[in-house]
Formats: structure tokens, C-alpha cells, sequence
């Protein structure tokens, strides 16, 4: 079939998936699928996107690179604004934070801030403050969510801090190579990788 046609199949195959009555009662809204083409953003791994199926609220999206490997988000693990410092609290952070660190030039706190969050070897930065020790607890246990599913179906599934300018939604996702796939493969495996980062939400909404 054609990539017009696979997509119109992907997108009934998620609108039919995501619109059962329990699913939108939990959800608030129902999903309101829509293909996009021509993107001009980025994939979560900094690729080139091709094209993506896709909505709002707390539904799965699914994307694929121009070297043909699709992945398969589940939005929002939280959201950037939920946890990010406010400006008084950034401030009472660095001043701790400059004391431990013997770290006295001049930076932007908020981009500071942000970096140590997406670095995983900064983390300790983090969580040596006892008032941000819960964040790094947080993402620790997300990441331990992640591990667990992977372990479980065979996807690697990967919980996703956004970068400085790289949107506000943290994500569990996974992703494959679709390159040589026929059609049904590729459908059947972008539904078992949609199982999987489904599994993930599900077990840190109910944790």
C-alpha cells in the first residue's frame, strides 16, 4: 500500500484503540487523531521527522525519521512546568549550590537548571539539595519503569526529559527500525511498541 494509505490505517487503527468510553472517561477527552507530513521539528532522538500521527491529551503518538525508524511516545509522563523550580526557588538552590560547588561565576540559572535535569550525571547536583532530592526520586523511579518494560517485552523503552528547547512533554517511548519491513509487519510491531510504552504509563499512573 501506499504511505498515504498506511498512515490512514495507522490513524483509524489509534482513533479506534482510544475512543472505548472507559478509556476517554479516564482521559477527560476523547482522542482526535491527524496525520502531519512535512515536519519541521525534530524526533525525540534530534532526527529528522518525517511524518506523524498524532493528538492531544494523554494518548500515544507515533512518529517516523527520514531514515525510517518509528517511534512510539506516550505523553505526558508529567509536564516540564509540573516540576521545573520557580524563580525564588532556583535562586535559594544555586546559593546552596554555589557554596558546595565553589562556583562563583555568572550563568543563567534556569538553562543551569534545566541541564543538570536532562544530564544524567548531574543528577546528583540535584539531589544533594533536600529540598530537589524528590525530583531525582522521580526520574529515578520512571526510569526504573522503563527498565522493568523493557525487560518484560523486548522494546526498549525510554523515559524522555525534554532539552532545553525541545518542547515541555516528558515521554515514555520506544523506538524501532522499520527499514525492510512490509507493511503488516511494520503495523503489528508499531502495535506491540505501543503495548509497551502504554504498559509504562499505566505503571506510573497507578504506582
Amino acid at each position: 500500500m501506499s504511505e498515504e494509505e498506511f498512515l490512514e490505517r495507522l490513524k483509524e487503527y489509534l482513533t479506534n484503540r482510544y475512543n472505548k468510553k472507559e478509556i476517554i472517561e479516564k482521559r477527560i477527552a476523547p482522542p482526535h487523531y491527524a496525520i502531519e507530513k512535512g515536519l519541521s521539528y525534530k524526533s525525540v532522538e534530534g532526527t529528522e521527522l518525517k511524518w506523524r500521527v498524532g493528538t492531544s491529551g494523554k494518548y500515544p503518538e507515533v512518529e517516523e525519521d527520514s531514515e525510517g525508524k518509528v517511534f512510539v511516545l506516550f505523553p505526558p509522563a508529567g509536564d516540564f512546568y509540573d516540576v521545573f523550580p520557580l524563580e525564588s526557588e532556583l535562586k535559594k538552590f544555586f546559593r546552596r549550590w554555589r557554596r558546595r560547588h565553589h562556583r562563583y561565576e555568572k550563568f543563567d540559572m534556569e538553562l543551569e537548571f534545566h541541564r543538570m535535569m536532562v544530564d544524567r550525571m548531574r543528577w546528583k547536583e540535584i539531589e544533594e539539595d533536600k529540598d530537589f532530592k524528590w525530583m531525582i526520586d522521580s526520574f529515578r523511579e520512571k526510569e526504573e519503569i522503563a527498565k522493568k518494560v523493557s525487560e518484560k517485552t523486548g522494546f526498549k523503552v525510554v523515559y524522555y526529559i525534554p532539552p532545553p528547547g525541545g518542547g515541555n512533554r516528558f515521554y515514555f517511548y520506544t523506538s524501532f527500525d522499520s527499514k525492510g519491513m512490509g507493511d503488516e509487519e511494520k503495523m503489528k510491531t508499531i502495535e506491540r511498541a505501543i503495548d509497551a510504552v502504554e504498559e509504562a504509563y499505566g505503571l506510573w499512573r497507578t504506582r
